[in-house]
């Protein structure tokens, strides 16, 4: 069992999640790739966002379903590990398009705790 409350634990990752949204907004994908201040910001928020839903344990992904836990947790892992293969592409879009994707998931789960 994680020792972190999941309530805050949650607020952080929404937190994260929203920044990594802002992050892309009136952003284009080559500016991305070409802004070396920029992009690592991208990466290391993104990369909190998981460190964030790691922290939650198995037993409470495995409570909540509806948040993609081990995509999430395994793009972290890449950021942290493998950081030499992640496109801008595919960063680009998890910020863009997966994120927020599950941003309402989180709020629910939030407004239910």
């Amino acid at each position: 069992m994680s020792e972190h409350d999941p309530r805050i634990t949650l607020i952080q990752m929404r937190d994260f999640a929203e920044r990594a949204h802002a992050i892309t907004h009136g952003r284009t994908v080559e500016q991305l790739a070409s802004d070396y201040l920029v992009r690592p910001a991208l990466e290391r928020t993104i990369e909190l966002v998981g460190e964030a839903a790691n922290r939650l344990g198995r037993p409470f992904h495995d409570a909540h379903p509806e948040i993609p836990w081990h995509r999430i947790i395994g793009m972290r892992n890449i950021l942290a590990h493998g950081y030499e293969n992640i496109s801008d592409q595919v960063l680009w879009d998890t910020a863009s398009k997966s994120i927020p994707a599950f941003i309402p998931a989180i709020d629910q789960l939030l407004d239910s705790l």
